[in-house]
């Protein structure tokens, strides 16, 4: 038979995470009692300083707790769409507090884009993609990939040019990191040839190309010829 550990050998610090867990768990509880319609009714994030010390001081471990939280509360709505029936606005709310406890991660950002973009409701899709842009305006060298995302998402899934535009044009300039790569600056070149502008295009990629952001030759070239492309399509238009 398994030994059995006393609760005295586990970690204060994991014991003080599970703690937060299940308080904000029976939160939600007592919250989905009165939800109608099937919408889930999430209570707003305590304060910083009370999930801090909840966790003994630990902010990581209260970020921690925030999101295996946040990310159950679908679980209390229908599979059907259960992003749909979230309060967006609160879910925002609580992703803000995981940020400001866990700075360095990215992880908030990563659920915007990827996870809470896949609801069905346009409106909400669309203020989830406004949420990640508004984060990345601030800290562009660090969230760059997530907004590449929510222009593929806003290109495809909502059918919305200009707002890709919008996005994969901040990418290119407001990113200054030699760490992004120049296919994420390209990607407004390639939107603006979808929408018939190929003069403009041609005139990003060939500030692109001077700005020598391609180290690799073979890619140098296909851009050259991207370029003369795109010239040649203006001037057959």
């Amino acid at each position: 038979m398994a030994q059995q550990r006393s609760i005295k050998a586990v970690s204060k610090k994991v014991l003080a995470a599970l703690t937060i867990a299940i308080a904000l768990q029976i939160s939600f509880s007592l919250f989905s009692l009165n939800r109608k319609n099937n919408h889930a009714d999430i209570p707003p994030p305590p304060s910083d300083k009370i999930l801090t010390l909840s966790a003994l001081g630990d902010k990581n471990f209260a970020a921690t707790a925030i999101m295996l939280w946040l990310q159950s509360a679908d679980n209390n709505t229908s599979k059907r769409d259960a992003y749909s029936a979230l309060d967006y606005d609160v879910v925002q709310k609580w992703l803000n507090s995981y940020q400001r406890l866990s700075y360095k991660s990215s992880y908030a950002i990563l659920m915007a884009s990827q996870i809470y973009s896949m609801t069905r409701d346009d409106s909400k899709k669309r203020s989830m993609l406004e949420y990640v842009y508004k984060n990345f305006l601030k800290h562009p060298n660090r969230y760059w990939k997530w907004m590449i995302q929510s222009a593929i998402i806003a290109q495809h899934r909502l059918n919305d040019m200009q707002l890709a535009l919008k996005y994969a044009e901040a990418v290119r300039k407001k990113t200054t990191s030699k760490t992004v790569p120049a296919w994420a600056k390209q990607h407004e070149v390639f939107i603006r040839e979808d929408l018939g502008e190929y003069e403009v295009a041609a005139g990003v990629l060939k500030l692109l190309i001077d700005d020598n952001i391609v180290r690799d030759e073979k890619e140098r070239i296909f851009l050259l010829e991207k370029l003369s492309d795109l010239q040649q399509e203006n001037v057959e238009k």
